[in-house]
């Protein structure tokens, strides 16, 4: 199975999440986006719930969704992961904002940054990955959100697309999609 994460304060309609659902609706490939809670520890449980119910599965995580789709892998809920422009440090870049009101913008819900957030997420970083083979890193210089530096060293060894230009929600992802379907075809063959 294909498991789609979103960022930070988006959700499964997101236009990267609804791109990778349909085009692997076209093709019959299996493919979850699941809407994460604002929550890390219960985003966590989602995705671990949806790993283990399924077999051999690749992860595509943005931003935010590239940390959860790290430690899943490295925990070894998943095969492998395709990160877009991943956040690495999330509870340090994030800590400033506990007691600021956060609003998804794809669903307008409303929640508190807490220092629960920054806790779990803490619980959750991976000081160095183990094998960068299972690893394919998509990433923007222009991301105005994250600086893609970061993610290039942590990632060092992975497969790495660095593209100069783009933005934070990595302007054309779809042509990445059939890159994407190639690399879960591989993964379901081993």
């Amino acid at each position: 199975m294909i498991l789609y994460l979103h960022g930070l304060n988006s959700s499964s309609l997101s236009s990267k999440a609804i791109l990778t659902q349909e085009y692997c609706d076209a093709l019959c490939l299996a493919c979850k986006a699941p809407n994460l809670p604002h929550q890390p520890g219960q985003a966590w449980d989602l995705m671990v719930s949806l790993c283990v119910e399924n077999e051999n599965v690749l992860v595509i995580g943005s931003s935010l969704g590239g940390y959860y789709a790290t430690s899943l892998v490295e925990r070894g809920y998943a095969v492998g992961a395709i990160l877009i422009n991943p956040a690495v440090q999330v509870a340090e870049k994030l800590v400033a904002s506990v007691g600021n009101v956060q609003t998804n913008y794809t669903t307008d819900e409303k929640y508190v940054m807490t220092a629960q957030h920054i806790a779990q997420w803490r619980k959750m970083y991976i000081e160095q990955i183990a094998d960068p083979a299972r690893y394919l890193l998509l990433t923007q210089t222009g991301d105005e959100v994250l600086d893609y530096r970061e993610a290039v060293r942590y990632f060092e060894g992975a497969t790495q697309i660095i593209e100069r230009g783009g933005n934070h929600g990595f302007f054309a992802y779809e042509r990445f999609l059939p890159m994407i379907a190639k690399k879960y075809l591989q993964t379901r063959a081993v």
